[in-house]
């Protein structure tokens, strides 16, 4: 058995490339995590955020529009958006085109959240770019562990990209294409 294969087997990640020997839980692997919430509802926000950090993530902050939201992504570039679809002025799936047009997004994972929990709505959002979708009321941890996954494979993404030597800060991806 390969170290890789005995690490996915007992749910562990490795701390990074040049250190294979050291390992962390998946949990712990991404509790640093930067992640965004952009709901117009203080109160929806507030909860998500209380979820999240009752879940272990430390890096949590939040945001009330799409405007914001997305001066904020380009800004620092968080590693999974949580993202209500229905707001004011910019909504969720004008947040998702704009970010299709901003290479600085190609490395946040997108939650879609929303009061609508329609079929329709998640096959909405996630047909314009969000990569999973959860319908409210929704149970925490199961929350918790979306946004979870969505970290870790936001971040082993950035270190793949990074080893490869294609991703340099704030990297424009036109080259890739």
């Amino acid at each position: 058995m390969t170290v890789a294969a005995y690490a996915s087997s007992r749910n562990l990640a490795f701390e990074g490339v040049d250190e294979p020997l050291r390992v962390r839980t998946l949990n712990q692997a991404v509790d640093d995590a930067r992640i965004l919430v952009v709901d117009d509802d203080p109160h929806a926000a507030r909860y998500m955020l209380q979820l999240l950090e009752r879940h272990g993530f430390s890096r949590v902050t939040s945001v009330d529009g799409g405007r914001e939201a997305l001066r904020t992504i380009v800004a620092e570039a968080p590693d999974v958006l949580v993202l209500d679809a229905h707001m004011p002025q910019v909504d969720g799936f004008g947040v998702l085109r704009e970010m299709q047009h901003n290479s600085v997004s190609v490395l946040t994972a997108v939650l879609g959240v929303s009061g609508d929990s329609s079929v329709t709505t998640g096959q909405a959002m996630l047909s314009a770019g969000a990569d999973d979708f959860i319908g409210r009321p929704f149970e925490g941890r199961k929350f918790a562990l979306r946004v979870r996954r969505l970290a870790l494979v936001t971040r082993e993404l950035r270190r793949t990209l990074e080893y490869r030597g294609w991703l340099d800060a704030r990297s424009d991806f036109s080259s890739l294409s």
